[in-house]
C-alpha cells in the first residue's frame, strides 16, 4: 500500500503545529486585570470626572514598568496622578495617552501576581473607552480594551465663602 510520501507531510504537520501552539499561547497569557475603586464628580459645568483605578498583573512572565492608555472615544484626559510609590504619570495631550511608570532606576516594576494602587485620571467623561497597553523592560504586551464608567455623578455647585456664609445665617 502506497501512502503519501513523509517529506510531503513535514511542512504541513510543522506549520499546524506551529499554529496550535501560537493558539495555544495567546489563549493561555492572562492579561493585566484593571479594576476600578472610584469615581467622583469635580465639576459638572464642564464635565471632569476623577476615576480612581488599581492594577493586578496576570501574566506569569511580564512585569509591569509601564501602563499606556490612549483614548478611544470623543473623552479628553485632563490630568493623572498617582499614589504608587516610585510611579508616576504625565499626559501627552496631542495624542490623548496617559502614561504611568516606574520613575527610578532600577524600575520598581509590578511582578506577576502584584498588584498596586492607586491610579487616577480626571477626564470630560462619565464613561471614557481607552486602548491599553503595558509594557515590561523588554516588550510591550496585555493589549486590551478598558471602559471606566460613573453612573452616580453628584452635580456641585460654583460658590464662594460668602455664598456658603450666607446659608447658614
Amino acid at each position: 500500500m502506497k501512502g503519501v510520501p513523509v517529506m510531503h507531510l513535514r511542512p504541513a504537520v510543522l506549520i499546524g503545529a506551529i499554529a496550535l501552539a501560537v493558539a495555544m499561547q495567546a489563549a493561555a497569557d492572562p492579561l493585566p486585570k484593571v479594576y476600578q475603586l472610584a469615581c467622583d464628580t469635580v465639576q459638572v459645568d464642564p464635565l471632569q470626572v476623577r476615576f480612581t483605578f488599581g492594577v493586578l498583573n496576570l501574566d506569569p512572565a511580564a512585569s509591569v514598568c509601564d501602563i499606556i492608555f490612549w483614548v478611544d472615544d470623543q473623552s479628553h484626559v485632563l490630568a493623572c496622578d498617582t499614589e504608587v510609590p516610585k510611579w508616576g504619570c504625565y499626559v501627552y495631550t496631542p495624542t490623548q495617552r496617559v502614561n504611568w511608570l516606574t520613575i527610578v532606576d532600577p524600575p520598581d516594576c509590578m511582578l506577576s501576581g502584584e498588584h498596586r494602587e492607586p491610579y487616577s485620571f480626571v477626564s470630560d467623561s462619565a464613561s471614557p473607552l481607552f486602548f491599553a497597553r503595558f509594557d515590561s523592560p523588554i516588550i510591550g504586551f496585555g493589549d486590551q480594551y478598558i471602559r471606566f464608567h460613573c453612573p452616580d455623578l453628584v452635580p456641585t455647585r460654583r460658590s464662594s465663602w460668602g455664598m456658603l456664609k450666607a446659608i447658614y445665617r
